[in-house]
């Protein structure tokens, strides 16, 4: 909690010395996180991959195959890191998740790097969906 707290304070401290294009991309990051986020965390990947690079997409066909015997227990972030022109986001993040043929709760560590696509005015994911073992 505490860390969803400090997040969200880093994110209105730099909107707060941004100009108001990248206030906009901004909030619009905060909006496409949190939906990509919450989506996870209910183990909803069918409608999670929305907000992953087209392309990434293209190139793992079997996302969705692979995902379908996981669940997801929790996901937080650590820690964020903003471009300074505010197109891009590194973020790293921590997944909580089981098998649910082994019952076991695992955690791993996941770097998503976002990034502004200007002509459509979103963001995407561009490393794609957790990679679970």
């Amino acid at each position: 909690m505490t860390r969803k707290i400090i997040f969200a304070t880093f994110l209105v401290i730099l909107i707060g010395c941004a100009t108001m294009d990248k206030m906009k991309t901004l909030k619009r990051f905060q909006d496409a996180e949190r939906g990509y986020r919450t989506l996870l965390a209910r183990s909803q990947f069918e409608p999670a991959m929305r907000y992953i690079e087209p392309t990434w997409l293209k190139d793992h066909p079997d996302t969705l195959k692979l995902l379908k015997d996981y669940r997801i227990t929790s996901c937080e972030v650590e820690k964020a890191t903003i471009s300074e022109d505010g197109a891009r986001v590194t973020q790293k993040v921590v997944i909580h998740y089981f098998k649910t043929d082994r019952m076991v709760l695992k955690k791993m560590r996941n770097e998503q790097d976002w990034r502004y696509n200007r002509d459509q005015r979103r963001w995407f994911l561009t490393n794609g969906m957790p990679r679970f073992n």
